[in-house]
Order: structure tokens, then sequence, then C-alpha cells
């Protein structure tokens, strides 16, 4: 599995904005095929901060979704409100369970 964890930073005013774009984003993402896990949230501490969760089947799985016209549209709708740069940490887990 692939597991993507990051951040990207936002003009704080421009949150309420952004929800539905974001809410659009997360509802077709998780139709995709090898999509386990997508998730968006404005950090509480940081309000100009969006993190990001992902889990993914496969790197194949994943590319194709960077290739969606969902990504596409949520980049177009939030390019102005982006105040620097994503930043995104790819994980590979070998194997995984519930903790404790």
């Amino acid at each position: 599995m692939i597991v993507i964890a990051g951040t990207l930073p936002i003009e704080p005013e421009e949150r309420t904005a952004l929800e539905p774009g974001m809410r659009d984003l997360i509802a077709a993402t998780l139709q995709e095929q090898g999509c386990v896990e997508y998730a968006f949230g404005f950090d509480v501490s940081e309000p100009g901060l969006i993190r990001i969760f992902e889990i993914w089947e496969s790197d194949e799985a994943l590319a194709a979704h960077a290739r969606s016209e969902h990504v596409a549209a949520w980049g177009r709708l939030s390019r102005s409100a982006i105040n620097g740069p994503l930043q995104l940490t790819r994980f590979v887990i070998e194997s995984s369970g519930r903790y404790p």
C-alpha cells in the first residue's frame, strides 16, 4: 500500500470558499479504483493549513488519480487560495494492522 501524507498552505480567509470543492474532490476520489482512504482537513491550530492523508492500493492507482478530472478541477479552484508549496511524503507500507 501507498500512504501519502502532507500539507497545503492556503490563505486562511479562503477556507470557507474551498470547502465545497474539497467535498467534491473527496467524494469523487473515494469512488476511484484503488483508493482505500482519502481525507483533507483544516488544521485546527493553523487556520491556513490543509492536512492531506491518502491510502492507495498501488502506485498505478495513485497515478490515475493524479490524472483525473476532479484533481484538475480542484487545482483550478484552489490555485488562487494556495499560499505556499504543497508538501507530500510517500510511504510504502508492507503490512498494517489495528493499534493497539
